[in-house]
């Protein structure tokens, strides 16, 4: 009887190991992390502390665009749709985005010309893109930060 039950034992511990090991886990692409819901602006402006946190002062985020809903759509169109405090007469802002293959460049062209941007963080609630420009010779950080 000991000798089954230890045979029963290894085995069992054998069985968990190969269903533990043999487990796969999967990450979202940036694609899905992007599309799979919408977003809010927290913020844009000159991160002059480059800390990537816009403070009261760095955030030029206007009181109209509080209540936008920013959609990523899968095929790089999106939409920037005003909520009830409008900036405009335009309702809707559309665009086309892309992030690079390696995940490191975010382009998109809101509001005017197209910017490439170093993509700093993009996860389920977080969206954070930057980019370094020279102002009076003193290179600064201008961010865009988005959360769900």
């Amino acid at each position: 009887m000991k000798i089954t039950f230890t045979k029963s034992f290894a085995l069992l511990l054998f069985s968990i190991a190969i269903m533990v090991g043999c487990s796969k886990t999967t990450s979202k692409s940036n694609m899905e992390k992007i599309t799979s819901n919408t977003w809010k602006f927290v913020g844009y402006g000159y991160d002059d502390d480059a800390d990537y946190s816009l403070s009261t002062t760095e955030n030029d985020l206007l009181t109209c665009e509080k209540d936008d809903i920013i959609t990523f759509y899968a095929d790089s169109t999106g939409a920037d749709a005003e909520g009830p405090v409008k900036c405009g007469t335009t309702t809707v802002y559309n665009f086309h985005w892309d992030i690079s293959k390696d995940g490191s460049k975010f382009t998109w062209n809101l509001y005017g010309g197209t910017q490439t941007y170093t993509l700093k963080t993009l996860n389920d609630s977080e969206l954070l893109f930057y980019r370094d420009e020279l102002v009076s010779g003193v290179t600064r950080k201008y961010v865009y930060k988005f959360a769900r």
